[in-house]
């Protein structure tokens, strides 16, 4: 007697065992049904025409209210966004249909965070029921600093030292950090930022100081952001607890970062305390490192 399917479908290579709960409660084959909790199973509901798609693509449920979803239909360099089986809008998009594949996404109220690691990462916005418009993140700025992840992809040893410390100045690397994309890249120098505005060499870049440098002379203590198209994107993202997560970039894969407390655009680490910016990758390693005689690599 077959009294229920809670178990769903089986391996073949458990076809026999006899003596497994799971085989008195699975099937060898199921396909177009749902599997309840309580065991049995119902058809699923049919499917109607709706549309012809632009080609192949993704589907992403967007559901701005109870009464307000959409379904956006994400192709080729362009997204079709259909309301109550009819299309009400379509927009332009930076992803091509080989990029689809990688993109992440997580939605608050009428915007959609849209990630994927070689693409700068965006904001679809809706407006309305025929107006949906793509920009860019913009990252909490205060007094010439841009609160964006930052990491020092060199060696440690590796110093910058600028010619000036305000206006536009000359920095030079000890070592080569440098390629044609890191312009337009921020840089932070002993905490005081800094924006290239062209590469001139490998250990060379000329750039605009947003910040009044503290001096001349050549330090360690520097980074750059984490994400610029020297470096790759972002790569996914969710919100968790009032903050922004990013999980990953194209060049540093492994890592997280997690916005301020109730300020999704703010990455400063700030004095760590409760409500600041975290990154609890580094943190981890600081621990391992702190309590193993192996170092890390």
């Amino acid at each position: 007697m077959k009294t229920n399917f809670s178990a769903g479908e089986l391996s073949p290579r458990l076809l026999g065992r006899t003596d497994l709960r799971v085989f008195e409660n699975g099937a060898a084959r199921l396909r177009n049904v749902f599997i309840h909790p309580t065991g049995g199973l119902s058809r699923r509901p049919g499917l109607r025409f709706v549309d012809r798609a632009r080609g192949p693509g993704r589907l992403v449920a967007f559901e701005f209210s109870t009464e307000q979803a959409y379904l956006l239909v994400f192709s080729d360099h362009a997204v079709d966004v259909y309301r109550d089986g009819a299309k009400v809008a379509d927009f332009a998009a930076p992803w091509s249909l080989a990029q689809l594949d990688q993109i992440n996404w997580t939605q608050s109220a009428a915007t959609l965070l849209v990630v994927h690691p070689d693409v700068p990462p965006k904001v679809v916005t809706r407006r309305s029921d025929s107006e949906w418009v793509v920009t860019e993140w913009t990252f909490s700025e205060k007094g010439g600093q841009l609160f964006a992840p930052h990491y020092k992809f060199a060696s440690e040893q590796t110093t910058l030292q600028a010619s000036g410390t305000s206006g536009s100045v000359i920095v030079t690397s000890s070592q080569a950090v440098f390629v044609a994309n890191h312009a337009g890249a921020r840089l932070r120098l002993s905490g005081r930022e800094v924006v290239i505005a062209g590469v001139l060499s490998p250990t060379q870049v000329r750039v605009d100081v947003k910040e009044t440098l503290a001096s001349t002379q050549a330090t360690k203590d520097w980074t750059e952001a984490a994400f610029s198209p020297a470096r790759g994107w972002p790569m996914a993202v969710c919100f968790h607890q009032g903050r922004l997560v990013i999980g990953g970039s194209r060049d540093l894969p492994n890592r997280l970062w997690l916005s301020k407390s109730g300020a999704l655009f703010n990455f400063d680490l700030g004095d760590g305390l409760n409500d600041e910016a975290m990154v609890p990758y580094r943190m981890m390693l600081e621990f391992s490192a702190a309590r193993s005689p192996v170092g890390l690599s």
